[in-house]
C-alpha cells in the first residue's frame, strides 16, 4: 500500500497537468469563435478548474492521512523504547530546542512530550545547576566536533526526586542557518548508578573493617594499661598538684582513644548480625531517648513523625539503634545554634516491593555537594579533631548494607540534610 502512493501521486500530477493544458486550450479556442463561444469557453473552464480545485483537496487529504499515519506509527515505535527518544536542535544563536520528544519522557522527567517541546526550559530547569557547566561543555564540543554524544547528569524532577540520566546521540551536518540537529535517547541509569556506588563502598567497607579489627585489637590491649596507670595515678595526686592536670589530660586522651576502638570493633563486626522480627517505631523510640538529653541541651527540637501501622522488619535491633543515634547525633551538631531534628517512618517501595524509610532530617548548615559522594567513607569527616572519628556515618552505611537496604542524603547548604534509610520488609532474614 505505502508504495502504491507515489505512483498515484505521479498519475495524479500528471492528470492536474493535463487538466490545465485542457482548460486553456478551450479558453483560448472559443475566444477565436466570438463572444458566445467565448462564455462557453469559460463554463467549461470554469467546470474544469473545478475538477482540478476538488482533485488537488483529495490529494492534500490524502497526503495529510498519510503524513498522520506514518506519525503515529512512529510515535508508536518510539513510545515502545525504553527511555526517551529526542530530537534536539542548537541554533548558532545559542537557542536550544527540542523538534521532538516521545512520550516516555513523562515517567523519565515528570514532564509531558508536549511541554519539552514547547517550552525546552521546562526540561532544562530540572538539571541540577553543579552538573550544568560539564554538561553545556559536551554539548560544545560536539558542536564542534560533530562526534557522537554521550554525558551522564542529574536532575530533580518535579515530584523532587533525584535521577541519574544517560544521554546519547548524534548529530547530523549542520544546517545552512548554522543550527545543528542531533537525534538521540535519555535513558535513566538511577539503579545502575547506585548498585555502582553501593559495590564500591561494600569493597571499601570490607577492606577497612579488616585493617580496623586489627588494629583495634592491637591497640585496646596497650591501651587499657595507659587509662589505667594514668587513673591510679591521679588518685594519689593530691588537688593543685602540678601533675594533676597532665595526668586528667593523659585520662581524658585514653578514654577518648577507647571511644575510637570500640566504634572500629563495632565497625568490624557491622557484618555479623543476628537478625529477629522487631517493631522499627520501637527501635527508633529507643535510640531517640538516648539523644533526647544531647538535643535539649542544643537547643535542638526533636519531632517524631512515625507511622502508625508499620509492618514487622527482620533486623538486628541494636544495629539499627546505632544507625538512629549516628545519624541524629551528627544532625544535631550540624545545628550549633538549635534548630529541629525530625524523625520519620512510613512505608514505601523499593524495587516494586514493599520496604519501610526512615528519615533524619535537619535544619542545619547542609552538606557541601562536593563532598556529598564521600561522606559515607571511613574516616572522613569535616569535623575537628576532637569531635569526630569519621566512622559514624560508615558504621551506619555499613549496618544498613548489611540488612540488605540502602542509605541515601538529600542535603543543600543553607538549608539543612535528611538522610533516608530503607529497609526491605520481606527479603531480611529469609
Amino acid at each position: 500500500m505505502g508504495r502504491g502512493h507515489p505512483r498515484r501521486f505521479y498519475f495524479a500530477s500528471s492528470f492536474v497537468l493535463l487538466v490545465s493544458l485542457l482548460v486553456t486550450f478551450y479558453v483560448w479556442r472559443y475566444a477565436e469563435q466570438g463572444t458566445g463561444a467565448l462564455l462557453v469557453g469559460l463554463v467549461s473552464g470554469a467546470l474544469l478548474w473545478g475538477i482540478l480545485y476538488s482533485l488537488v483537496l483529495f490529494l492534500a487529504k490524502e497526503m495529510t492521512k498519510r503524513l498522520r499515519r506514518s506519525e503515529e506509527k512512529l510515535r508508536r515505535i518510539t513510545d515502545a523504547i525504553p527511555g526517551t527518544v529526542y530530537q534536539y536542535r542548537l541554533e548558532s544563536n545559542g537557542r536550544q530546542s527540542f523538534l521532538f520528544v516521545s512520550r516516555g519522557a513523562k515517567d523519565l522527567f515528570g514532564v509531558s512530550a508536549e511541554d519539552l517541546e514547547r517550552d525546552f526550559q521546562s526540561g532544562w530547569n530540572l538539571l541540577l545547576t553543579e552538573d550544568v557547566p560539564a554538561l553545556q561543555k559536551s554539548i560544545r564540543i560536539s558542536a564542534e566536533t560533530l562526534k557522537p554524544w554521550v554525558h551522564e547528569f542529574r536532575i530533580k524532577t518535579p515530584a523532587g526526586r533525584i535521577k541519574w540520566i544517560r544521554g546519547s546521540s548524534v548529530p547530523e551536518r549542520p544546517l545552512k542557518d548554522g543550527s545543528i540537529v542531533w537525534n538521540g535517547l535519555f535513558v535513566d541509569i538511577t539503579d545502575r548508578q547506585h548498585l555502582e556506588r553501593r559495590v564500591i563502598q561494600s569493597e571499601k567497607m570490607a577492606a577497612v573493617g579488616q585493617l580496623a579489627s586489627g588494629v583495634a585489637h592491637e591497640i585496646n590491649n596497650p591501651l587499657g594499661v595507659i587509662l589505667g596507670f594514668a587513673q591510679t595515678a591521679a588518685k594519689h595526686v593530691s588537688p593543685g598538684n602540678l601533675l594533676e592536670m597532665p595526668l586528667r589530660s593523659i585520662e581524658r586522651e585514653a578514654l577518648r582513644c577507647k571511644d575510637l576502638v570500640q566504634n572500629l570493633l563495632a565497625f568490624s563486626r557491622a557484618g555479623k548480625t543476628e537478625q529477629e522480627p522487631c517493631n522499627l517505631n520501637e527501635v527508633v523510640e529507643t535510640a531517640l531517648s538516648l539523644v533526647a538529653a544531647q538535643t535539649k541541651v542544643k537547643k535542638v527540637e526533636l519531632v517524631k513523625k512515625l507511622h502508625p501501622c508499620l509492618p514487622t522488619v527482620f533486623a538486628n535491633k541494636t544495629q539499627l539503634q546505632q544507625v538512629v543515634i549516628n545519624l541524629s547525633n551528627n544532625a544535631v551538631d550540624a545545628m550549633p545554634n538549635g534548630g529541629r531534628l525530625t524523625i520519620l517512618t512510613q512505608w514505601t517501595v523499593w524495587d516494586d516491593k514493599e520496604a519501610v524509610e526512615i528519615q533524619v532530617q535537619d535544619t542545619g548548615a547542609g552538606i557541601p555537594k562536593e563532598i556529598q559522594p564521600r561522606i559515607f567513607e571511613p574516616f572522613f569527616t569535616t569535623k575537628e579533631a576532637s569531635k569526630g572519628t569519621g566512622l559514624g556515618l560508615a558504621l551506619a552505611y555499613e549496618i544498613v548494607e548489611k540488612h540488605g537496604g540502602y542509605m541515601t542524603v538529600d542535603s543543600e547548604p543553607g538549608k539543612g540534610s535528611i538522610f533516608r534509610v530503607c529497609l526491605p520488609v520481606k527479603e531480611i532474614g529469609r
